[in-house]
């Protein structure tokens, strides 16, 4: 207790006798403040950049089989899938639960969602395949190297893909029959300098060993534009339109109504 009590009467005497020190009023160099409407850049930025190609590779596929994967529970069912990587998230339309193979995988599948048993499994020539969305019985999905696959929901044909760019780190979206899905377009055929977007906090601890690929120019001044944010017809494939946008999207575009939202991870909501 006497020890309390010293510490205590110590204590107050400081607090009695303290003066705060002036904060200065500077504030720290942000270039923008949050909620920044950088509209008329991006608009410019969209004007002043090339015009997307429109020129994709296609993918391919190949029936796959696969074999002692299933295993029957109390509640259920287990599925191992030959990979065992990393697996983004199932999806179910119409009974059929659609899973990729997994993160370091080349394989897609279509299962029963009651049961369990495969309906078909497919070979890609990609890797790393997203999770998959479904409309107008076709199932799409991304590869994060690098093509977007259209296939049949019932039998996994092969419909329409597009090697889009290396890497695809994001789901495709669709609504009322138009896919949606960004892609990295600094690379190769535009033929810029690296630049760097001022509205991206820079990361601490990156590795100079890193190589960063050749990227388009500021069209603005400000804002860079290195990846394009592109729809297509479900049925087709058919590109109705491209536009330029500042970095890879998070996780999935999406679509209310008439509109559509996306946030790039150099923190831009659009």
């Amino acid at each position: 207790m006497k020890i309390i009590s010293i510490i205590s009467v110590a204590s107050l005497l400081f607090l009695a006798n303290w003066t705060p020190i002036p904060v200065s009023p500077e504030q720290p160099p942000h270039t923008l403040s949050d909620s920044t409407d950088i509209l008329a850049d991006i608009l410019s930025l969209q004007e002043k950049m090339p015009i997307p190609s429109e020129k994709f590779s296609p993918g391919h596929v190949s029936p796959r089989e696969i074999t002692q994967f299933l295993e029957e529970t109390e509640n259920g069912f287990t599925i191992t899938l030959p990979n065992r990587s990393l697996t983004p998230s199932p999806t179910i339309y119409k009974g059929i639960l659609y899973v990729s193979g997994g993160f370091g995988s080349k394989e897609f599948y279509a299962f029963d969602a009651e049961t369990g048993n495969v309906l078909w499994g497919m070979n890609l020539d990609d890797d790393g395949p997203s999770s998959a969305v479904v409309e107008n019985d076709i199932v799409v999905f991304n590869t994060e190297s690098c093509t977007i696959f259209a296939l049949n929901y019932q039998t996994g044909e092969h419909l329409w893909s597009y090697f889009l760019g290396d890497p695809l780190m994001s789901t495709p979206s669709i609504k009322d029959g138009i896919v949606y899905t960004a892609y990295p377009a600094g690379r190769g055929n535009i033929g810029l300098p690296p630049a760097k977007n001022i509205y991206s906090p820079s990361l601490p601890n990156q590795s100079s060993q890193t190589v960063s690929p050749p990227q388009p120019e500021p069209s603005s001044g400000n804002l860079q534009g290195t990846h394009v944010l592109i729809a297509m017809e479900l049925e087709s494939g058919n590109i109705l339109w491209q536009k330029w946008i500042d970095g890879d999207i998070m996780s999935s575009p999406i679509v209310v109504d008439e509109e559509l939202y996306c946030t790039t991870f150099p923190v831009t909501l659009y």
